[in-house]
């Protein structure tokens, strides 16, 4: 597994499991209501803060936040955030009976961030507990990002002010377009597969989307279904094709966003995007059509149709006009 995902490596350090049993009793009382009450109002305490200062918040935002000192802090203050944010995670296992035998550091991007394995959660017969362990990583940053936003309103320009924006930034916008983004395999992905109650949502989606081109359009009826009933097929179909459309937009828009100060790193992640969504899949599904044994006696449909669908993409990028605008300063 680390072999092939060598920007995602994990590091154990140790067992965390007697200091969390020793500290549990004072962060215990978070997890009943009024802990969630206590939460609920200072979240939105926080983001009423922020609708107020919008303004001054997004001003220049891009430029704030590419620039070489606040991407340094970013790198900075990111570790301790998300130290806080596994803590949230050991704690709320430990509060109902489970056990965290291990917490580490892993490199994302060779960006250090820590970890914990709070995998014993899964185990819990209620579905609100494991859904509450899963979120509490989320909950953590909103509460971060809250108490850093009411910090930001009151303080002076200086270190202290960015530290608080970085912080703002980190528990809220990528929280909820990365880690809280179901449609990402991050938190709020577990906390969407106990809701609903599909395990393995992700992958199967995946499988039965090929499942579905497979048999119905390449004809192939020996292949099985991922969809053990019924009620699960609408489940299985729209999130491989909302997680697909969502992992391109958020690729683009990522890409474009640093080409607006880096532009040849941003032209960088657009390539490695678009050959890790299109080109890596496309060269996959060349060989299914020409090698697979599911397809010998149907290889020459499979190919006329993969030919047809992909001409048919290529006329609608190279024929089809799309908006083309320039923006200049008036003199």
């Amino acid at each position: 597994s680390r072999l092939r995902n060598p920007l995602a490596l994990r590091f154990p350090l140790l067992d965390p499991d007697r200091f969390l049993d020793a500290t549990i009793g004072l962060v215990r009382p978070i997890f009943s209501y009024w802990g969630l009450l206590a939460w609920l109002v200072l979240v939105g305490a926080g983001g009423v803060l922020a609708a107020m200062h919008w303004a001054e918040l997004t001003g220049d935002a891009t430029d704030r936040l590419l620039s070489v000192g606040n991407l340094a802090l970013i790198v900075a203050v990111y570790p301790f955030v998300k130290a806080l944010h596994e803590a949230g995670h050991a704690y709320a296992a430990k509060a109902w009976g489970g056990q965290v035998h291990e917490v580490g550091i892993m490199l994302l991007i060779f960006v250090p961030a820590p970890y914990v394995d709070a995998t014993s959660a899964t185990a819990f017969q209620s579905k609100a507990r494991r859904m509450v362990v899963s979120g509490a990583g989320i909950m953590v940053e909103f509460g971060l990002a809250a108490l850093a936003m009411i910090f930001w309103v009151n303080a002076e320009p200086g270190l202290a002010r960015a530290i608080a924006f970085n912080v703002m930034l980190i528990g809220s916008v990528s929280t909820l377009f990365f880690n809280g983004n179901p449609l990402l395999r991050f938190d709020g992905y577990y906390i969407l597969m106990d809701l609903i109650e599909i395990p393995n949502l992700g992958s199967r989606a995946n499988k039965y989307f090929w499942y579905l081109v497979q048999r119905y359009l390449l004809g192939v009826d020996t292949v099985d279904s991922p969809a053990n009933v019924r009620s699960e097929r609408k489940w299985l179909f729209g999130y491989a094709v909302l997680a697909f459309i969502y992992r391109i937009f958020l690729s683009i828009a990522i890409a474009l966003i640093v080409a607006t100060k880096l532009f040849f790193v941003g032209v960088a992640l657009a390539l490695f995007s678009l050959a890790s969504t299109f080109v890596f899949p496309m060269l996959k599904g060349i060989g299914f059509l020409f090698t697979s044994p599911r397809l010998q006696h149907r290889r020459g449909r499979a190919i006329t149709l993969a030919g047809a669908f992909l001409m048919a993409i290529v006329g609608f990028f190279g024929f089809v006009p799309l908006p083309y605008p320039t923006v200049a300063q008036g003199v």
